[in-house]
């Protein structure tokens, strides 16, 4: 209980961490495309890169989605991504990934716990990888899929441990179903 406070602490400081390292430069290139992708499928029903909305297979599908739910729930369903800018939130959409951030962070907790079953060396790995994320500014301030990528292979790190440990089907079967968030997420 107080390493999960703790926990919170440190969440609550990458959060802010990563906030002060948010730009208002342009979403540009592989970014820009992720976000083209989240802007058809709200606003054109499609799944497209191109801002025609005519259909498209070059990206990987599951950021856009989880970002087109990012901009609804964050009122930015119809900002067109040739005309975001300050005025237009285009720190609310790069904050999209001070949630993956943090999901790291977490997931680096859990991991060090798993690992070792210390709580104290757990808020340790949290604090650095809080650290080294937050400061990250290139991967703050594009729509990459690495941030995405990173706290997914963190969280299947841990899955993997439990497999391992527990020989158990449930614990397999959502290894395997992470192995295809991870593949929908980035091209390997």
């Amino acid at each position: 209980t107080v390493s999960l406070l703790a926990l919170l602490i440190i969440c609550v400081a990458t959060a802010y961490a990563c906030t002060t390292h948010l730009s208002l430069s342009r979403i540009a290139n592989d970014g820009l495309q992720n976000y083209q992708a989240a802007y058809n499928l709200l606003n054109k029903g499609t799944f497209s890169t191109s801002p025609t909305g005519s259909p498209t297979m070059d990206r990987e599908p599951l950021p856009p989605v989880v970002l087109a739910a990012w901009l609804y729930a964050n009122d930015l369903a119809e900002t067109q991504p040739q005309k975001m800018n300050k005025a237009n939130g285009i720190l609310r959409v790069k904050s999209f990934n001070i949630l993956w951030v943090i999901l790291s962070v977490c997931g680096a907790y859990v991991g060090v716990v798993l690992l070792t079953g210390s709580f104290i060396g757990a808020l340790v790995g949290a604090a650095v990888t809080g650290w080294t994320l937050s400061s990250w500014g290139h991967g703050l301030n594009t729509m990459y899929t690495e941030p995405q990528t990173a706290a997914l292979l963190i969280g299947l790190s841990c899955i993997s441990f439990q497999v391992v440990r527990k020989k158990s089907w449930p614990w397999a079967v959502s290894l395997g179903a992470g192995l295809g968030l991870l593949a929908l997420t980035k091209a390997l």
